[in-house]
């Protein structure tokens, strides 16, 4: 087969390939480095780091097809889950363009605070790249506020609905956080099979509209055994009587992303309830799942990287971009499970597995 690129060979792959990210820590995180082969260099301004990889393509901004492409990055934070999935947006970039020259610089919006944000947008407008990836919310708000005009395509990771920030017709896509609601509940049904009545924990709200979608999804369904959707909706002040009130009417606990149903303490109170009532939970992250939930959604950070590195391939290569939905497993903890005796199913294929 022929290569796609002919340009350096392996200038890429080395560095993403066989970096590593070391984070500098004192009271806080303020920068971290890519060490790596020689032929990338570190910036000398806080939070980035620069790749040269020679001069751009004639191409450049063009619809499509971008050669040896400007590739910027802007983290909303230091913290862990981002600097997975910037390692997994360098292995999914490495895998789509093994031949060519980049030149990457990385971003950390937090080193830019109001007073500073010129200087990010200064920066950005002399660097003028081929695409900008955000990853976090707070980077996609400050691009939609402030830098949208500087760059021609633009790509968003690890942010929880978009389109909040987006508006809901923004020609803006990129890998988002959010699992559909129809996949949790295709999830659910196959991992606890003997559960009828599902208790939806919200607060209207903040949540309401997401209520309302889960009910048409499930309506829509049509799963051979019955699921129904039960509301527990709750304001901070009440919720734990409305939750006493609904433990007899319920055979599982749903918790989705809520502003009121939060807090780690308040979280595991509940399930700690659940589990004494023999009631099977299903929680949204690790937490829930380390907290004691029968069943939780867990993403795997650097796996939606890879998915953001390979859709920003495609979008240089051919200008088409979609929007695409997190990678992510169903913990089942088996621990749980066999002190409240809830029957559970396996399915590696769909992601349904015993947590660690």
């Amino acid at each position: 087969m022929i290569p796609l690129f002919r340009t350096q060979p392996n200038l890429l792959r080395a560095p993403f390939r066989g970096g590593t990210w070391r984070v500098l820590t004192g009271f806080c995180l303020t920068a971290f480095f890519l060490v790596a082969a020689p032929a990338w260099s570190e910036s000398s301004g806080p939070g980035e780091k620069s790749v040269p990889g020679g001069p751009a393509s004639a191409g450049r901004h063009a619809d499509a097809f971008v050669v040896n492409p400007a590739v910027s990055i802007l983290l909303s934070r230091n913290i862990r889950p981002y600097f997975d999935a910037l390692d997994g947006i360098s292995d999914g970039v490495a895998d789509g363009l093994p031949d060519a020259k980049i030149h990457r610089t990385v971003f950390t919006l937090s080193d830019y605070p109001p007073e500073r944000a010129a200087r990010l947008e200064e920066k950005l407008k002399a660097l003028d790249p081929d695409l900008l990836i955000t990853v976090g919310p707070e980077a996609l708000r400050m691009v939609e506020l402030r830098l949208d005009r500087l760059v021609p395509r633009l790509l968003y990771s690890m942010i929880l609905h978009p389109r909040s920030i987006l508006g809901p017709d923004a020609a803006v896509c990129g890998v988002a956080m959010d699992i559909p609601l129809i996949e949790q509940l295709r999830t659910i049904r196959s991992a606890l099979p003997g559960i009828r009545l599902l208790g939806l924990l919200y607060d209207p709200v903040y949540n309401e509209t997401r209520f309302r979608r889960a009910k048409a999804a499930l309506k829509n369904a049509h799963f051979a055994t019955p699921l129904v959707l039960t509301p527990i909706p709750v304001s901070l002040k009440d919720i734990r009587r409305k939750l006493d009130r609904s433990w007899e009417h319920i055979d599982a606990l749903w918790f989705i992303p809520d502003q009121t149903v939060k807090g780690e303490s308040l979280i595991r109170q509940i399930l700690k309830e659940s589990i004494s009532r023999n009631i099977p939970a299903i929680g949204f992250n690790r937490l829930f799942y380390d907290s004691g939930a029968t069943l939780s959604f867990v993403l795997d950070y650097k796996e939606i990287g890879r998915k953001t590195g390979r859709m920003a391939v495609r979008y240089l290569h051919t200008g088409d971009c979609r929007p695409a939905g997190p990678a992510y497993q169903a913990w089942i903890n088996s621990r749980v499970v066999r002190r409240i005796g809830a029957t559970v199913r396996l399915d590696a294929e769909a992601g349904i597995v015993e947590g660690p």
